[in-house]
């Protein structure tokens, strides 16, 4: 009985041991688990902390852009910013989405500053009818080509064209009152 009783408590001790293995192994799991998520947590924290809010981001974006030669006034707008300076004859405006990523940019050109290439698209087909080059646009978008609207005037109309890779296309023709 006693040998009986000496093989019972080893087979229990035994049992115990490895019961207990097992728990230490899911245990340790488990607490190496919850410290590989608290520092993923944590170093995401910080990465949102030092993320650049959406205005000085489009800023930036802007600054880069214009090589910081102008200050540009911010506007809120539908969830966005807009962006404007003046500089050098043309007026700019850049629009960003609320992430500060950058959607399009509008340059203005005077009469004084216009480029001299659409000029000369132009011209071929409209200087011999009277009109004169008045305002000219430059639309910038991300993934497309520049486009340009020209806006002329003769004595008894204004025409706007649209102009995409040295092709001219008549988009709009008011007539003078």
């Amino acid at each position: 009985m006693f040998v009986m009783q000496l093989k019972y408590s080893s087979l229990l001790r035994t049992f115990i041991t490895i019961k207990f293995k097992k728990m230490k192994k899911k245990i340790l799991s488990i607490a190496f688990g919850l410290a590989i998520i608290l520092t993923a947590s944590t170093g995401y924290a910080e990465n949102r902390k030092s993320a650049i809010p959406p205005q000085e981001k489009a800023i930036k974006a802007f600054n880069k852009e214009f090589n910081n030669s102008i200050v540009p006034a911010v506007y809120l707008s539908n969830g966005g910013f807009v962006l404007k300076a003046a500089s050098d004859g043309q007026t700019i405006t850049s629009a960003y989405n609320k992430n500060g990523n950058w959607i399009y940019t509008i340059k203005q050109y005077s009469s004084e500053s216009l480029l001299k290439n659409i000029i000369d698209v132009v011209q071929n087909g409209y200087d011999s009818h009277g009109y004169f080059i008045t305002t000219m646009k430059k639309i910038d978008q991300p993934g497309n080509s520049s486009v340009y609207l020209v806006i002329m005037q003769s004595s008894t109309s204004y025409k706007t064209l649209k102009v995409i890779n040295n092709e001219v296309e008549e988009v709009e023709v008011l007539q003078k009152a």
